[in-house]
């Protein structure tokens, strides 16, 4: 199961949602947007999100509009963006989530990023061994697979929820306005010391994928991605 939705993050502006849906599978997936459900088999996910303080979903994005995107001089100024995702299929699954982040954001590591994702140090994160930079309506987006691991990695049973995937996002202090920029222009200075005028966005896919012929969620993923 895929279900997709984009965080978007303007600097200074509310934050914005929507959906979009990826291809089918040979293997047993569920597929999830805001118009369309498709099932085959048995494997069906959730994708939560939440602010940690009551506000799930509708509720949560109600509260998303009313966020601003800042340069965060401490923790009190990320937004919250809690994921998780939930089995609510009949059979066991591999969950994890594909996060994708605008390219000139990114870093080979977070303390290099202008958009931060703050994430918990047992989560797994892995860049470029299953996706590949691609483009969404003209902005170059980095991909990375999200997921939790245990000790046998078993997949979750149904009615079994993932830790949190991603806990908050927030904008590198060293994010500033571009001297030029005109009131209502978004032209900011980035970490690197580049202008940037592109998407703040955020997309984030929840997958949930069959666990029966699968050994653990390493070998799920490679016959996901056809690896």
């Amino acid at each position: 199961m895929k279900k997709s939705k984009f965080i978007a993050l303007g600097a200074a502006a509310a934050l914005l949602a929507a959906a979009a849906v990826g291809g089918t599978m040979a293997y047993f997936t569920d597929e999830k947007s805001a118009e369309n459900i498709f099932t085959v088999g048995n494997v069906r996910i959730d994708l939560d999100e939440s602010n940690g303080d009551g506000a799930v979903d509708e509720a949560y994005q109600e509260w998303l509009a009313k966020q601003k995107l800042v340069p965060a001089k401490d923790a009190a100024q990320q937004i919250a963006k809690e994921i998780t995702i939930k089995n609510v299929g009949t059979s066991p699954a591999y969950l994890w989530a594909e996060i994708w982040i605008p390219a000139q954001l990114d870093a080979a590591e977070d303390a290099e990023r202008s958009l931060h994702l703050v994430t918990e140090n047992s989560l797994v994160e892995i860049s470029g061994t299953y996706l590949q930079p691609k483009d969404i309506d003209g902005v170059t987006y980095n991909g990375y697979v999200y997921y939790y691991k245990n000790a046998e990695g078993n997949p979750l049973a149904p009615g079994e929820q993932t830790e949190k995937l991603l806990d908050a996002v927030y904008m590198d202090p060293a994010v500033s306005q571009c001297p030029e920029a005109t009131p209502g222009e978004l032209c900011l200075i980035l970490k690197d010391g580049s202008e940037y005028r592109g998407s703040w966005d955020l997309k984030v896919n929840a997958v949930g994928f069959q666990a029966d012929g699968f050994a653990d969620v390493t070998d799920a993923l490679k016959a996901y991605y056809n690896q």
